[in-house]
């Protein structure tokens, strides 16, 4: 059992559970029934109460009435106080004589307003000021007319023959008599307005002389109609007392007779046509919504919480360089095996390419990841052109990051295009790109010796003028030595014999080790996985590393999923469009 709430009013519904529909709706029936039966019991025993006290009640009222409206008659028979129409003689007297006294002085102010204009017109002589005082006149309105008329055909004659005319002269004169003859009737009506309005005035004043004798009687009966208004007070409200207890006693026999039941069946009990519980839409709806509510303030958490490095702007603010190109990710091929027969190679001491990624800029010149690169090469170039050598070094946050294919495409993509280029796989700890380029001549276990140096002999390409400096792998036996490398040395010998120098640089994780391998570098360009490198991080490196931090002239994002790029970019879906312009670039 439910209630409800509808402006004045209640609504109370009756559900009961059973385990058929025909046991259900015939007990709900039962329910109503045996409501409205015990409302109309209780409502017609409290109307008897009601009755019987109301009776008294009304009674006493009805004698205090009585009493009252006998005390008001006689005080004002003690007094002399005569009403007519529930007012004092005395007060209509005066109120009447007000009246009349308001009345009388707006008529003699219209006289006076009246006798003034008149009097200014009959001095000034004025025709033009005399038109509207001649309709209150029809003979003066006469007058004018015959005037209007002389004046309009002695005009008319005057412009024919002259003014001298006799004709016309004789026009002139009657138009004067008339106009005489105005101001001689504006003259009795204005002798007629004095007079109306002298009496006016005497009227004015035989009023107020009433009045005042009336006022200075009535202010003699002031005190005595205080207490008479006193006495009408009570006896009004014990009379409205007295009909409102009178009423409310009508209104109880009544209910006796017939109690009426303020309260409605608004739907009978129905036969169930289905079950009540449990609610199968509800419930999903409620599931469902649950469901999609939580999984929306777990992506909104989660993508609070992510600080990632995905935007542009960021990455551009944090390192204080452009962002040079956004490398999509590729999904990496299988390895060819290193056998002479997949590679044109005539010397086994050449650089072999086995890792697709790594000639990824070769194989595909229209694809997004080549544009980059040689967007990159550009602005590299660009920037040291006085140089003859330009050497630049390729840098990641951690490892794993995708610096040694993109050292390694710039380094290919640069050959191609006919440049002397080497690749310095500075890198002792993770010699990675001498694993994937040169890995069929690495020593495993180098033995220092006086005289040797730790890179290994430089590699070159067969079909093109690139060159690899390799790095050995370090030794697989804890504690032992790493090779004892000096890049700085080894690129200041071949500045001579290349134009660009491409140094695979040890992550910024490895501290000292990589600051000492960019000493020699131009430049550093830093590559950042699309959303695998936290910005606290990537700052917390720079900052441990800050010889690298000055150099870095350009940043690239890679591994870029550009079906959700446009979910991080200010513009949405337009820039990434714009940025990815996947109509013109090849897959």
């Amino acid at each position: 059992m439910t209630v409800r709430r509808l402006g004045d009013s209640s609504v109370l519904s009756i559900t009961y559970s059973a385990r058929s529909p025909e046991a259900a709706a015939a007990m709900t029936g039962q329910v109503v029934k045996a409501y409205f039966d015990a409302r109309r019991r209780t409502q017609a025993e409290a109307a008897r109460r009601a009755v019987g006290w109301l009776s008294g009640k009304v009674e006493e009222l009805h004698r205090l009435s009585l009493a009252a409206d006998d005390a008001v008659e006689a005080f004002r028979r003690r007094h002399g106080l005569l009403a007519s129409n529930g007012r004092l003689i005395g007060d209509q007297r005066l109120i009447s004589m007000t009246e009349q006294l308001v009345l009388a002085q707006a008529e003699l102010g219209q006289a006076d307003a009246r006798n003034r204009k008149l009097e200014a017109i009959l001095t000034g002589g004025d025709l033009d000021a005399a038109v509207a005082q001649s309709l209150a006149s029809p003979l003066v309105n006469e007058l004018r007319q015959q005037y209007l008329e002389a004046s309009r055909r002695g005009a008319d004659l005057a412009a024919k023959y002259g003014a001298e005319h006799q004709q016309t002269r004789r026009l002139k004169g009657e138009a004067e008599e008339y106009r005489r003859q105005m101001f001689e009737e504006l003259s009795r009506i204005a002798a007629a307005y004095r007079s109306e309005a002298e009496m006016t005035r005497a009227r004015v004043e035989a009023l107020m002389a009433d009045i005042g004798r009336a006022g200075a009687e009535k202010s003699d009966l002031d005190a005595v109609q205080v207490t008479l208004r006193d006495l009408e007070s009570r006896a009004d409200n014990a009379r409205r007392l007295y009909i409102d207890h009178l009423a409310r006693l009508d209104t109880a026999r009544q209910e006796v007779s017939l109690p009426e039941i303020a309260a409605a069946v608004i739907s009978p009990p129905t036969l169930p046509t289905q079950p009540s519980s449990p609610r199968k839409a509800l419930s999903l709806f409620i599931a469902t919504s649950l469901g999609l509510a939580l999984a929306l303030a777990a992506a909104i958490l989660r993508d609070f919480s992510d600080r990632s490095l995905r935007r542009p702007d960021r990455l551009r603010r944090l390192v204080d360089a452009p962002v040079l190109g956004l490398i999509p990710l590729i999904e990496r091929p299988p390895l060819f095996h290193p056998d002479f027969s997949a590679f044109p190679i005539c010397r086994p001491d050449a650089i072999r390419m086995a890792d697709m990624l790594d000639r990824h800029a070769i194989d595909n010149p229209r694809s997004r990841m080549t544009d980059a690169i040689r967007k990159t090469l550009s602005h590299v170039t660009a920037a040291d052109r006085e140089k003859s050598t330009v050497v630049i070094g390729v840098v990641s946050c951690g490892a794993g990051e995708g610096k040694t294919t993109i050292a390694a495409n710039l380094a290919s993509l640069n050959a191609m295009r006919g440049k002397r280029t080497l690749l310095v796989d500075a890198d002792r700890v993770n010699p990675e790109a001498s694993r994937r380029l040169a890995g069929h001549v690495l020593v495993e276990e180098p033995k220092q010796g006086p005289g040797r140096a730790a890179f290994l002999p430089v590699l070159s390409h067969p079909s093109a003028p690139l060159a690899l400096l390799a790095c050995p792998e370090p030794p697989r036996a804890e504690g032992g030595p790493l090779p004892d490398l000096d890049p700085a040395s080894e690129i200041e010998k071949a500045r001579d014999d290349f134009e660009l120098i491409v140094i695979d640089l040890p992550p910024l994780a490895a501290g000292h080790s990589a600051e000492e391998a960019a000493r020699s570098a131009d430049g550093i360009l830093l590559v950042v996985d699309w959303g695998r490198v936290n910005e606290a991080t990537l700052s917390e490196a720079l900052r441990g590393a800050p010889l690298i931090a000055a150099k870095i002239t350009g940043a690239l994002f890679n591994r870029v999923q550009y079906d959700r790029l446009a979910l991080y970019l200010d513009g949405g879906a337009k820039s990434a469009a714009s940025v990815g312009m996947s109509g013109y670039f090849s897959p």
